[in-house]
């Protein structure tokens, strides 16, 4: 009997222990003290709350790892400032253990403590490898820090270097956070220039690693499941290397994106895989039906534009008609007649025969380009310097054999077909 109540006794210390400390209270009042920047009270009672009152709420985690690194700031001891971080992991640990919805990602969360808060030994540094392998394989669709993002990548490229991971298992790495990287900036347009500077960053660092044999292999790897999914369509080909858009597998995934979601977009991708076939005719017609598909004057000068440097190459007449046409859609395009004059610089070998007709070419240049400072004053410096390059490459007052072509019309032949005025002097 006495041991009952004895027990009974115990449980009622307990209870009466667990009523008078109130969670809500004691989370407040670190809170507060925190806020105050009184760091060491605040460290003191948010450790007794995490002790009492772990499992009952999640805010206790957030705030620990924010209050401890705080902390870990202002101490000096090596030994100290170690104990604090393992502190903060294990509550990482323990907000998986009791808030696991909340706290997916925590491993990446300990791997980033782990990164800013230690000498990144060797040992250190494999033990924050293996946490974010760990994290981003269970929680992809959790992780927003653009930190670990381009941490796990260029700890995974260490990992290519040292041949412990194969090109493949790069470039389905590199093609993973890259797809992760796109759908972070669709969801957070603030963060749009971190995420983008990662994705350049991971682009610098791979290009030499991914070849397109690699790329290929994956996409079409993937390619069954996603044939009809636009967006990892859009993702795919916009990851694909500009040295790759040649091989067939570009080829098959604009065709796929093009069948199903018919726009200005994906007959664009088409005109770039037909012309790296070298067929230009087929470009060039999906090149304009891009355009036609396009609804913004503004944005059809652009396409018009873009289309022109890609197709020059190969058809420089066609190139001018597009920046022509760019030219009516938006006037003050100044750089359609930069580029115009460009091409009709370039054209001395198949449009001239003699002297006369070689510096006919560069005059001409040099007016067409002239034309820009009209319509955009910024680009004043730019075509100043491309003017006079042309001008001393044309007519001068010694050329004799302008004696009989002063001040008279001249038309260029060739593709170009245009008329100057023969200066007098």
């Amino acid at each position: 009997m006495k041991a009952f109540f004895m027990i009974i006794f115990c449980l009622f210390l307990i209870t009466g222990t667990a009523q008078s400390f109130d969670c809500k209270q004691k989370i407040a009042e670190y809170q507060s003290l925190f806020e105050a920047k009184k760091i060491d009270k605040s460290y003191e009672i948010w450790s007794e709350v995490h002790k009492k009152c772990q499992k009952e709420y999640q805010r206790i985690y957030d705030d620990g790892a924010i209050i401890i690194q705080s902390k870990i700031k202002t101490t000096k001891s090596l030994v100290e400032k170690e104990r604090l971080v393992r502190e903060i992991l294990k509550g990482y640990d323990d907000d998986y253990t009791y808030f696991p919805s909340h706290a997916m990602d925590f491993e990446v969360k300990k791997a980033m403590i782990m990164y800013y808060n230690t000498v990144k030994a060797k040992q250190q540094m494999e033990e924050i490898f293996i946490l974010l392998d760990n994290g981003f394989t269970k929680a992809y669709n959790e992780i927003k820090d653009v930190n670990a993002i381009n941490l796990y990548f260029n700890l995974y490229f260490d990992k290519y270097k040292s041949k412990d991971v194969t090109a493949e298992n790069l470039t389905e790495k590199y093609f993973m956070l890259k797809d992760l990287l796109n759908q972070l900036e669709i969801s957070y347009p603030n963060n749009e220039k971190a995420y983008r500077l990662v994705s350049t960053r991971m682009d610098n660092l791979a290009k030499n690693a991914l070849t397109c044999n690699g790329v290929s292999d994956y996409y079409k790897k993937n390619y069954t499941i996603n044939k009809d999914n636009v967006k990892w369509l859009l993702a795919a080909i916009s990851n694909m290397p500009v040295k790759c858009a040649s091989t067939p597998t570009f080829y098959m995934l604009v065709e796929a994106l093009y069948k199903i979601n018919r726009t200005s977009q994906s007959a664009g991708f088409m005109g770039q895989a037909a012309l790296k076939q070298k067929k230009v005719t087929d470009a060039i017609t999906y090149y304009n039906e891009s355009e036609s598909l396009e609804q913004n004057p503004i944005e059809k000068a652009k396409l018009d534009y873009t289309y022109a440097t890609q197709i020059a190459i190969s058809d420089k007449q066609k190139a001018r008609e597009f920046l022509n046409r760019a030219l009516q859609f938006d006037p003050k395009l100044g750089k359609a007649y930069l580029y115009l004059a460009q091409l009709y610089a370039g054209s001395t070998k198949e449009c001239s025969s003699n002297n006369f007709e070689k510096k006919a070419l560069y005059y001409l240049a040099a007016m067409t380009a002239q034309k820009t400072i009209l319509i955009d004053p910024k680009l004043k410096p730019q075509t100043d310097k491309i003017v006079e390059k042309y001008m001393k490459l044309s007519f001068t007052h010694k050329d004799k054999d302008l004696d009989n072509m002063k001040g008279k019309d001249y038309t260029v032949a060739c593709w170009i077909n245009e008329s100057i005025l023969v200066p007098n002097k």
